[in-house]
């Protein structure tokens, strides 16, 4: 009976993780009280299935991307409204890099990511899930083949309930450059961001987008 249990990983813990801006990276991070402060932090203690970093209220500056290779969730506490991932130079980077199917990014501004001749100036995703986050300022500037100013979505990956405003992409979209069939923007606001040759808002070399408002974006090539 135990060789039974122990094969099924349903049944394994998830463990929640907290990150405040007055944390400290030398604690455990597992309840507020011992809350860790950097992000990349608590995301290399959470690698089973179904944890949770929750993230607090305030601006959270970053200076390398956050890599999210888990079936994870990273979540803030009291939505975007309250709580911003910024990039803070002089390093170019994007905020995150997500690589797992199960994966879900959710209730964050992410701002100022920065990559060149790279794709996704705030999010590079082969799978899992953005949901009401917004995206600002971010940008992806190349002399060809990359794009996404915004976000990069490749694979299964889902953007929901998202704004995006003020990003600037390089050959493939302002704001989202979509790759291949998987890839599902829904109800999703996309304006004021600029791409160069293919896509002020949006470039879609495959992929759905739908109940989503696309409006007041521009090429400059």
């Amino acid at each position: 009976m135990v060789a039974v249990v122990a094969g099924m990983p349903w049944l394994t813990s998830a463990t929640p993780y907290y990150v405040a801006t007055n944390g400290s990276d030398a604690v455990a991070g597992t309840n507020w009280s011992t809350a860790v402060r950097s992000i990349s932090n608590a995301l290399s203690k959470a690698g089973t299935p179904g944890d949770v970093v929750w993230v607090s209220n305030g601006t959270h500056w970053i200076t390398t991307q956050l890599r999210v290779t888990n079936g994870i969730t990273l979540r803030s506490l009291n939505g975007r409204a309250l709580t911003t991932i910024r990039r803070q130079g002089p390093a170019n980077h994007r905020i995150i890099d997500c690589t797992h199917t199960g994966a879900v990014i959710h209730g964050f501004i992410l701002q100022d990511g920065y990559v060149v001749n790279l794709n996704g100036g705030a999010i590079s995703m082969t799978g899992g899930r953005v949901h009401d986050c917004s995206i600002v300022n971010c940008s992806a500037p190349s002399l060809g083949g990359y794009g996404g100013g915004g976000i990069y979505a490749a694979g299964s990956s889902i953007i929901s309930n998202c704004f995006f405003t003020g990003c600037a992409g390089g050959h493939y979209g302002g704001a989202l450059y979509l790759a291949g069939a998987g890839p599902l923007v829904a109800r999703c606001v996309v304006s004021n961001n600029t791409g160069w040759i293919w896509g002020g808002g949006i470039n879609m070399a495959g992929g759905t987008v739908r109940d989503s408002l696309v409006i007041r974006n521009q090429l400059t090539g």
